[in-house]
């Protein structure tokens, strides 16, 4: 099971690893940064394990801070996909079938830009008027 770390703070945690080992199970958990396991995300999470067959415990780290995978690296070994197309060794990686105006405004995006970036044409209605002057950008990656 994994879950967020601030659930090993509450007395239904603490109730739920009393009753699994009330049940005849071996447990163990921890709290372990993703990235130590390989996992190309720096993020917390709680992992709980547990065994009727014997003693359980998680698993030792298998990367450190010097060999963390950067998710960048990552999507730099996936094959480039147009719209609307799957990879056909990789179910997983799809890409959503795009408008020609959402192409546009992608072609027209900077590392780190926002819709400020795009030419006027490409703007929805809604950034056009007065009002949405003044909204907070969203940044394009």
């Amino acid at each position: 099971m994994e879950n967020v770390r601030g659930i090993t703070k509450t007395q239904v945690f603490f109730d739920f690893v009393k009753q699994v080992k009330e049940m005849g199970y071996k447990v163990s958990y921890e709290v372990v940064n993703c990235a130590d396991y390989g996992i190309p995300q720096n993020r917390n999470r709680l992992v709980f394990l547990a065994s009727k067959l014997g003693d359980i415990s998680v698993p030792q780290k298998t990367h450190t801070k010097d060999n963390h995978i950067s998710i960048d690296k990552i999507i730099k070994t996936l094959p480039t996909l147009k719209s609307g197309e799957a990879c056909k060794k990789d179910k997983v990686h799809k890409s959503r079938n795009l408008s020609k105006l959402n192409i546009k405004r992608i072609q027209q995006s900077k590392p780190s830009g926002t819709w400020r970036d795009w030419d006027k044409k490409l703007l929805p209605e809604c950034y056009k008027k007065e009002s949405g002057k003044v909204m907070q950008p969203f940044m394009v990656a």
